[in-house]
């Protein structure tokens, strides 16, 4: 993603469905009419416990890097 901005269009069926029916489902779509990205999941980074400065930028680091791995940052 970076910098790029995305632009999102939400796609609404027409009318309410019927009491007895399932609700509507909503798909997000691109302006050119393509599936909207997927949401990413991280692998889980447990709380801090660090002491000093040094061992909160090791955390940190790990952070960085499970996020990396899962594609939320580049």
């Amino acid at each position: 993603m970076g910098d790029q901005a995305v632009a999102l269009a939400v796609v609404v069926p027409a009318g309410l469905p019927p009491k007895n029916q399932p609700p509507m489902q909503l798909m997000l779509v691109n302006p050119d009419g393509s599936a909207a990205g997927t949401v990413k999941k991280a692998a889980a980074q447990s709380d801090t416990v660090a002491a000093d400065l040094a061992a909160l930028k090791v955390d940190f680091n790990l952070l960085l890097a499970k996020l990396r791995t899962a594609g939320v940052i580049s």
